[in-house]
Formats: structure tokens, C-alpha cells, sequence
């Protein structure tokens, strides 16, 4: 209640200090963005900001390719062209990421990680992304599962400034407007789930939830709750004073061909 000092309706994205961390970064919004939402990047282009994105396939094939296979697939429903083995498993997994980044806005890459050279990561900056992939002729086909992260950086949240509130419009950043992040400082920031101070708050990774904050589950990006209160809790913008402190990578870094 405002008689004891907590605000009992607040605004997303609005300031809650200003201090001496405090730091704001300026970007370009490659998309709406409303105020109060977690704002993201992409490493070697950092001056583009985006929503949450769940833009990276990981493909993993259960077996070698062998002769006779004819690897077909879709990023996000367009089709690659078909690749048929090519004398070895190996020579197949290059053909196979030469055919994804062939199709526009499409980056992949081979998993170092992968002792057995199956799994091949599949990006669609800026997108949600959805991958499918089926191996047809040959003596065997190998069947590939397909799980999804994002390739982006957390770099803060969407600051409220007085720009687009006007009562007929959502109060957010429009695409390719020039934009304010908080990088550090607190701030008002949308909430799915409780509000317990000074516990960690994470990103949401998927479902429909995905791209807010949450105090039980979901990628640590360095963030924290700053209060046990909550406001608009009847209302779909419920929001909690988050401390952001400073940018951080949501899962390691693939070196796209």
C-alpha cells in the first residue's frame, strides 16, 4: 500500500534507482520490444537488439551416414537441397552445413564437441526457430533429434522513456527505433511466477512464459530480485524489481561458418 511505502502499481521498465552503476546502453531495436522485457544480442553484432529467441537448433544424428542416404530437411518450413552421401560420414556432415547456410538468414555448424561428428547447430538470428530433419535410402537411416537453446546475449532490460505511450498504442520500443537498455542498475521488470528478494532471477527458456523472469527456473543471467513485492498481479504485465548486472552469454559460444 502507498500509506507504507510500496508502490502498489508501477510501470514496466521504469527505473527504480540511480545510483552510481547505474549504466544504460543505447541499441537498435530489430523488433518490438516493450518497455520492461529482458532485451538481447548477438555476439560480433552488438549494436542490434532483440526479444527473447529460442533461435538455435541442435540436430543429432543417432548414427553415420552411409552410402545410399539422402539427407532432406527445413529451416522454419523452407527446404534445403537435398544431400546424398558423399563417400564418407564426414564429407556428408560438411556437404550437410553447406546445404543449411546456403537458405537466407540460415548460419550452421559442426559440433567440436561432438566425438563422432553427428550433431550439426542450425541458426536463425532474430527468430524462433524450427528445424526438421529426415534420412531417407541406404541400407540404414540414421534418425536425428532435435532439442532448441538460443544464441544470444542478455545485455539488460527495456528502460520506459517517454516514447510511444499514447493510449491507443502498447507502450514499447517499435522496430528499428533507437532504444534504451538498463545493462546495471534496478529496474521494473515483467515477472512470470514469485517475487523473493534477493534470490536469483532467471530467464524463462521456453513455453509461453519464455523471455520473462522467474525465481525457480530457467537460465541464470546474472540477475537478481530486489524485493518480496510484486505489483499488477490480476493483470498479464505482473512485474518485480530486478538488479541487472551487466551483460552475459545464455549458452557458449558456437563458431558459426
Amino acid at each position: 500500500m502507498p500509506q507504507y511505502g510500496n508502490i502498489d502499481r508501477a510501470i514496466l521498465g521504469l527505473k527504480v534507482d540511480n545510483d552510481s552503476i547505474t549504466r544504460v546502453l543505447s541499441k537498435a531495436a530489430q523488433e518490438d520490444i516493450e518497455f520492461g522485457y529482458p532485451v538481447f544480442s548477438y555476439l560480433g553484432d552488438e549494436e542490434k537488439a532483440y526479444a527473447y529467441h529460442l533461435d538455435t537448433a541442435k540436430v543429432v544424428f543417432d548414427a553415420d551416414f552411409v552410402t545410399g542416404n539422402l539427407i532432406d530437411g527445413t529451416v522454419n518450413t523452407v527446404a534445403w537441397t537435398q544431400v546424398p552421401f558423399n563417400g564418407t560420414h564426414d564429407d556428408t556432415m560438411d556437404d550437410l552445413v553447406a546445404a543449411i547456410s546456403a537458405l537466407d538468414g540460415v548460419d550452421a555448424a559442426l559440433d567440436p564437441n561432438d566425438v563422432n561428428n553427428r550433431t550439426v547447430f542450425v541458426r536463425t538470428v532474430g527468430l524462433d526457430n524450427i528445424t526438421t530433419a529426415v534420412v531417407t535410402g541406404g541400407a540404414t537411416q540414421p534418425v536425428a533429434t532435435i532439442t532448441y537453446q538460443s544464441d544470444q546475449v542478455f545485455i539488460g532490460v527495456a528502460l520506459f522513456i517517454q516514447k510511444n505511450v499514447e493510449v491507443t498504442n502498447d507502450c514499447k520500443y517499435y522496430q528499428y527505433q533507437a532504444m534504451s537498455v538498463l545493462n546495471t542498475g534496478i529496474i521494473w521488470a515483467i515477472l512470470y511466477g514469485d517475487a523473493n528478494i534477493y534470490d536469483d532471477a532467471y530467464l524463462v527458456e521456453s513455453g509461453a512464459e519464455a523471455g520473462k523472469f522467474d525465481d525457480t527456473a530457467g537460465l541464470d543471467i546474472n540477475c537478481n530480485f530486489r524485493s518480496n513485492n510484486y505489483t499488477n498481479p490480476t493483470t498479464n504485465d505482473i512485474m518485480a524489481q530486478v538488479e541487472v548486472n551487466g551483460s552475459k552469454k545464455l549458452n557458449a559460444e558456437i563458431a558459426w561458418s
